[in-house]
């Protein structure tokens, strides 16, 4: 593994949810399973589990994972992060998960059990909100030449 090692301050168990990742032995266990992982996909899980609840780029894990390597990088990142989302589906209670940002990246988080305003890794009040989200659709139309004619937009409250 291509892990920097500090030995005096080197975590070499992370716990989150019902997991505890063992990164000295590459195992991923429960209190019932134990699962031994593949180099590359305990780094990516470390790398995740240690920058919980921030938003990752695909770029960002090539290069801490893959050294830059964008060739291999981008099937594997896909790779890994599909097999840690069926090994934290089938092993885990459904706490732990890893979310896909469309455009943008992963993010993981653990889902806290005794709050049921917990969604994404973002934490929701009951109060009133104090933003208005609104959304809008653009629609353009051309003529049959390509000219164009007309732009339509629809607001969403």
């Amino acid at each position: 593994m291509s892990r920097d090692f500090k030995f005096e301050s080197e975590e070499y168990t992370l716990k989150f949810g019902n997991f505890t990742l063992d990164l000295d032995t590459q195992t991923l266990s429960t209190t019932n399973t134990s699962v031994r992982l593949r180099s590359k996909l305990c780094l990516v899980l470390e790398f995740l589990v240690k920058n919980k609840n921030r938003l990752i780029a695909r770029e960002e894990l090539i290069e801490h994972i893959w050294k830059g390597n964008t060739y291999t990088g981008q099937q594997a990142v896909t790779h890994s992060i599909c097999h840690l989302r069926k090994l934290l589906t089938s092993l885990g209670d459904g706490t732990a998960l890893i979310d896909t940002i469309p455009k943008r990246g992963y993010r993981f988080y653990v889902r806290q059990d005794d709050d049921d305003n917990y969604s994404n890794g973002l934490k929701f009040s009951n109060s009133e909100p104090k933003v208005q989200l609104s959304s809008s659709v653009s629609s353009f139309m051309y003529s049959s030449e390509g000219d164009y004619i007309q732009q339509f937009k629809v607001n969403f409250l």
